[in-house]
């Protein structure tokens, strides 16, 4: 169910405002000095997908879908049951909007890389476009009634040796390939181009559609336009339909004026303006995700968070081209429209391979204190509740969690500089892991076990777990 978008070892986590960049470098003095160009491209593809997340209307819904997810945790799971079944799997129950959720969320989304019988992973190569069309799906509804309708965008091509595959169009795919066109545009060829499904889906079906090719920036604007639906496959859709019809040169300028005209949003029976949209998105998102944050564990992090998205809010709504502002402005050492958007945005959490955890503030948070490893335990939690990798099962037939915290060398370090003995250790799991039968009192000395805290999961009966 939980995708995440990755390039290389670099990596943005939707919907916890995290990211994870592969590099050994100190990014204090990012904006302000040139960098190793495969530490810049690299941070700034994943930073394109922190401002998705933010700036879109698809980016505000998956927030809104996956921070209701945590509620049914912490609001069923944890009051109702004392004991948790890993993984959890919100199409198992019809508690309340998480079927429908789930099942929305899925739809918005596509396929990130397609899939062979076994579910491995595999990367053709899209050399003959076959066809590109809604098809009919069920669509569950929050009242427990199905609707099939067009909402699924579907991608067939054929590889070098004839083979026909099936690809749905989504967020990711999308979001995916915005983020490759402005980063390879500033450092071409610097990082390694992953697989064309998802990095050039949407290059392979706008030629495909319109028969010409079109220039990066004109691609980033249909891929901006499309993030600004609730189904972007479908946007995608219905904007080629239009650019179809026009024979004149295809700018980003035209993109934007039709794709956020009333044209395609009356496709999708927008009954209102894209930046009302957007308002209303963004202030169910932030509303969602200061929800998180009520707890006194969390400190001044509500406060942050909702300055953020109401920064967002005024800057997105300023500045629609903000994408292509970026991708026009060069090295980020010298990208004005970039520095301008990190310095009043923010990034809230950055990790890199030396286990250093940053963040940038806001500029209108200018005095708060943020600790960055907050938002990587929420995406650890959410992983270890929704994915199977934490689970193992012994020779005799019994579960148990192996799963080593994603933090753990980074709080050894800290306990190192700091000269405080280290509560580490050197398992699969840190002794202050949550799901030990740890005392409140340990789990109170780390992040992570405080959130557990927050969140009223002390009581609940762990797994047993190898060590």
């Amino acid at each position: 169910m939980y995708q995440r978008k990755e390039s290389a070892k670099n990596t943005y986590y939707p919907s916890f405002l995290c990211m994870e960049v592969d590099t050994p470098d100190y990014l204090d003095a990012l904006m302000r000095m040139p960098f190793d160009e495969r530490t810049e491209a690299a941070f700034l593809h994943e930073y394109i997908h922190y401002l998705q997340d933010l700036t879109t209307v698809s980016g505000n819904a998956r927030i809104e879908t996956i921070v209701d997810q945590v509620k049914w945790i912490v609001g069923d799971v944890a009051k109702h049951k004392n004991k948790l079944k890993l993984p959890l799997d919100p199409n198992d129950t019809w508690a309340y909007n998480m079927k429908p959720n789930a099942s929305s969320l899925k739809l918005c989304k596509g396929d990130f890389k397609l899939k062979n019988k076994s579910g491995k992973d595999i990367t053709p190569n899209i050399v003959t476009p076959v066809s590109f069309s809604l098809v009919n799906v069920t669509i569950n509804l929050a009242n427990g009634t199905h609707v099939k309708g067009g909402a699924q965008a579907i991608f067939i091509f054929q590889d070098k040796n004839g083979t026909e595959y099936k690809y749905a169009v989504g967020e990711l795919a999308i979001s995916e390939s915005m983020a490759y066109l402005i980063e390879n545009h500033i450092y071409t060829d610097v990082l390694a181009k992953g697989g064309d499904c998802p990095y050039m889906v949407v290059q392979k079906v706008t030629e495909y559609k319109l028969g010409r090719m079109l220039d990066d920036l004109s691609l980033i604007a249909i891929c901006d336009i499309c993030l600004m639906y609730s189904l972007p496959g479908n946007a995608l859709y219905y904007l080629l339909e239009e650019l179809q019809t026009i024979s004149c040169q295809i700018t980003p300028a035209l993109i934007y004026l039709i794709g956020l005209g009333p044209t395609i949003g009356n496709r999708f029976g927008r009954n209102m303006p894209w930046i009302c949209e957007y308002m209303k998105t963004n202030s169910l998102a932030k509303k969602q995700m200061c929800d998180y944050f009520t707890h006194p564990y969390w400190e001044q992090i509500e406060t942050i968070i909702g300055r953020t998205f109401d920064d967002v809010l005024a800057y997105r709504t300023k500045r629609p081209t903000l994408f292509l502002d970026i991708a026009c402005g060069g090295r980020l050492f010298r990208n004005e429209a970039f520095k301008t958007t990190i310095g009043t945005l923010g990034c809230l959490s950055v990790k890199t391979s030396a286990d250093l955890v940053y963040n940038f503030l806001p500029r209108s948070c200018e005095g708060l204190k943020v600790d960055a490893d907050w938002f990587l335990c929420l995406h650890q939690f959410y992983n270890l509740m929704f994915t199977s990798d934490a689970v193992r099962t012994d020779p005799h037939g019994n579960k148990y969690i192996e799963k080593e915290c994603e933090l753990k060398q980074w709080c050894h370090n800290c306990f190192t500089k700091k000269g405080e003995p280290d509560l580490t250790m050197t398992s699969y799991n840190c002794k202050c892991s949550p799901w030990l039968n740890t005392s409140p009192d340990k789990m109170a000395q780390c992040s992570f076990g405080r959130l557990w805290g927050a969140f009223d999961l002390l009581h609940i009966k762990k797994l047993k777990t190898k060590t």
